[in-house]
């Protein structure tokens, strides 16, 4: 084969082969993947819920800079008067079986300081307020002429405290019913002599402590 033959031939095997290729590729172009859905690539987010919508920002506050404030309740006891503590009272009006009510509203006055825990004291001169629950006469003057007091508060430093307490060693004098002339009271067309007692203003008298008092 001469030179020209050779030459031919290797032409047309050129073009033969670059006529596959671009076939090759034009198939290959015509197949395009089918899209993706758009939904199953961006995923599902769920809709807020009402306590994320209504909730407040956090703001964060530095602690060492700003310390917080000591919880102080408006009722801090100070200290307490302990059970069994005795005050001695002054008692401010003369209270009488004769002239005196049950249910009367009567004051005395704390003689000496009553001390507790912490320094904390009522006061001398703190107001105590009682009530009058026995007014009992005696038959004779041998029989003892019997005044019962309820307490109810003591007041000083601006408060009202309840009072848990006892009266005891109350001066109680004896005298002679002013109802009836010579100390007779008729009862029944039977005349009986009654003997009426005083607590006379100023006379002293002790408050027993049944339970402890807080003070604030």
């Amino acid at each position: 084969m001469n030179r020209l033959g050779v030459a031919l031939t290797l032409s047309m095997a050129a073009a033969a082969c670059a006529g596959k290729d671009a076939a090759n590729a034009d198939s290959t172009a015509s197949v395009v993947p089918p899209p993706v859905a758009a939904a199953a690539a961006a995923p599902t987010q769920a809709p807020p819920t009402a306590a994320a919508v209504a909730a407040p920002p956090v703001s964060r506050v530095d602690e060492r800079r700003h310390p917080a404030a000591p919880m102080v309740s408006a009722g801090f006891v100070r200290g307490q008067i302990p059970r069994g503590a005795t005050a001695t009272l002054r008692a401010e009006t003369r209270v009488c079986t004769n002239t005196s009510r049950v249910g009367e509203e009567v004051f005395a006055t704390v003689v000496e300081p009553v001390r507790g825990s912490h320094d904390v004291a009522i006061p001398a001169g703190a107001r105590v307020k009682m009530r009058v629950t026995v007014l009992r006469l005696s038959p004779n003057v041998k029989d003892p002429v019997t005044i019962g007091f309820e307490i109810e508060t003591v007041a000083f430093g601006d408060h009202d405290y309840p009072l848990s307490a006892i009266v005891t060693d109350e001066k109680i004098e004896a005298v002679r019913d002013q109802a009836e002339p010579n100390g007779a009271r008729r009862a029944g067309g039977r005349a009986d002599t009654m003997h009426d007692g005083c607590i006379p203003q100023g006379s002293m008298m002790k408050a027993n402590m049944m339970a402890p008092l807080d003070i604030r």
